[in-house]
């Protein structure tokens, strides 16, 4: 019988040098991700400022018009640099803030497409011309409301005239406060109806015929009963206020000229109306007044 020559090995004599892989070594350097450190540079835009846009229309599509004045005051001189820059384009859009005015009103049930607004003069001036002129801080802008019967007997019944100036007024300084990248509330520029007709008119009216004017009129000689030998029976008892008619007479017949000015006074706005509606009869009609005003005075 044999034995085994040694013993089994000898049991460990010691524990494991490390124990199992350490626990971190401590809590971690920086916590989740921050909140943004800091607030936004700017708050979200605002609603857009541009005026609405509208569908084409054309002129022709109307029979009448409601002759109107509105009236910017405060006009700063920023506001005026932004006209100057590109006048026609600044008072199409001005008139679009107008016919928004008149279309956000609660008792207004007609749209953009069922009237336009039409920028005439301004002061007196053709719009077109306005780069040459404009540095006053008020803006008289002289207007039409071109409309069909129904629509104009709406505005002139239901709008509100305070309202469209409180309205536009809110859109013209937004509209400014937009091209001069400034707050809207460091403008000063106010909108306000100076004058709106009680009634609509025809853009074109039916002229009667017209005689040529080149031609002097002659008395028929056919019959001798072509020159009345009594006046009428029924003849006026006073003379006809109407302003005198005259030979027709062609400018090269005279080779002088007197310079003269005329002013008219206190008018009524039912006057200005008139003028408006027929401007180039009307001023026929007052020369013919100033030449029978020479002829009826007396030495």
């Amino acid at each position: 019988l044999e034995f085994p020559t040694r013993s089994p090995t000898a049991a460990t004599t010691e524990p494991p040098t490390v124990d199992p892989t350490a626990a971190p070594t401590g809590v971690p350097t920086a916590g989740p991700s921050a909140a943004p450190t800091e607030t936004p540079t700017a708050a979200p835009s605002s609603a857009p400022t541009a005026v609405p846009t509208r569908e084409p229309t054309a002129a022709d599509a109307y029979d009448l018009y409601i002759a109107a004045e509105y009236v910017m005051s405060n006009v700063s001189s920023s506001n005026l640099q932004v006209i100057a820059a590109d006048a026609v384009n600044v008072m199409h859009d001005i008139e679009r803030i107008i016919e928004k005015g008149y279309v956000d009103q609660e008792r207004i049930l007609i749209g953009y497409s069922d009237f336009w607004v039409r920028i005439i003069d301004v002061n007196g001036y053709a719009v077109a011309d306005m780069n040459e002129f404009i540095n006053a801080s008020t803006l008289t802008l002289s207007s039409q409301i071109l409309c069909n019967t129904a629509e104009c007997d709406h505005l002139l019944r239901k709008g509100d005239q305070d309202a469209l100036s409180r309205l536009a007024t809110i859109d013209l300084q937004s509209y400014f406060a937009d091209k001069e990248a400034v707050n809207a509330s460091q403008q000063t520029v106010t909108l306000s109806v100076m004058f709106m007709s009680t009634q609509s008119s025809l853009i074109n009216p039916q002229q009667p015929p017209q005689s040529d004017p080149t031609s002097v009129p002659t008395l028929s000689t056919s019959s001798p009963s072509a020159v009345p030998s009594m006046p009428p029976s029924n003849a006026p008892t006073v003379s006809p206020t109407a302003a005198p008619t005259r030979f027709p007479t062609v400018e090269d017949a005279y080779d002088s000229y007197v310079d003269a000015k005329y002013a008219m006074s206190h008018l009524l706005s039912s006057n200005v109306v008139l003028m408006v509606e027929d401007a180039v009869n009307v001023a026929l009609e007052l020369e013919r007044m100033i030449e029978e005003g020479y002829i009826d005075q007396r030495e």
